[in-house]
């Protein structure tokens, strides 16, 4: 309850005028100490170069104003700040084998996105596997996940899906465990982060 209040007040990415929903979610997101994240069709976005989300935000949103694509873009690269700095943020990344060949943008935009993969791949506190479709790793998993986990010790954490244009939260302790057990099914299932990080060379 602490953490959605603090979220709630006036923070950054209040000045991009992004859903309400989604406001409450970067504000968890600046407050957890780690996150791991499973994408299946999609790069994460604390992952995605400028012109990957400007691509992604332009097929999504057709209408968009060019103004408005470039205040999401800045957005999301300004949450990749948690990803360095003094007290960088733990990111564990499982990213289905599809995002491999979901075409977002053009291919330049792919193969700079998969170039980035393989740097971040080399960040101490970036770990970045990929699940092959042979893996079935697959089955608990049908949609991506974000599992967040906050400084406090006792804090059970949180389970975030985005659903239909909103935030949906798991916050039952019991939930949250078996979400953890089958997020840790799918780094199991997927390739080590070595290999991951020479597919993405390979393809940047």
């Amino acid at each position: 309850m602490q953490l959605a209040g603090d979220s709630g007040r006036r923070g950054w990415w209040q000045a991009y005028e992004l859903p309400e929903w989604f406001n409450l979610y970067i504000g968890l997101e600046s407050a957890a100490s780690s996150i791991s994240n499973f994408e299946t069709l999609l790069i994460p976005g604390l992952l995605q170069t400028a012109d990957y989300t400007r691509a992604l935000v332009r097929q999504a949103q057709p209408t968009a104003t060019a103004e408005r694509v470039d205040r999401i873009v800045d957005a999301r690269l300004k949450r990749q700040g948690r990803l360095t700095g003094d007290d960088p943020i733990r990111l564990r990344a499982v990213v289905g084998e599809a995002a491999l060949h979901c075409v977002v943008g053009t291919p330049d935009v792919m193969r700079a996105q998969f170039a980035q993969l393989a740097r971040l791949s080399e960040s101490p506190n970036i770990e970045l596997r990929l699940v092959p479709f042979s893996s079935p790793a697959y089955a608990p998993y049908g949609r991506p996940v974000v599992i967040l986990d906050f400084p406090e010790p006792s804090d059970p954490g949180l389970v975030y899906f985005d659903h239909l244009g909103k935030g949906v939260y798991v916050e039952e302790e019991a939930h949250i465990a078996t979400h953890r057990q089958a997020f840790e099914m799918l780094v199991g299932g997927a390739l080590s982060t070595e290999d991951s990080a020479r597919l993405f060379a390979d393809r940047g």
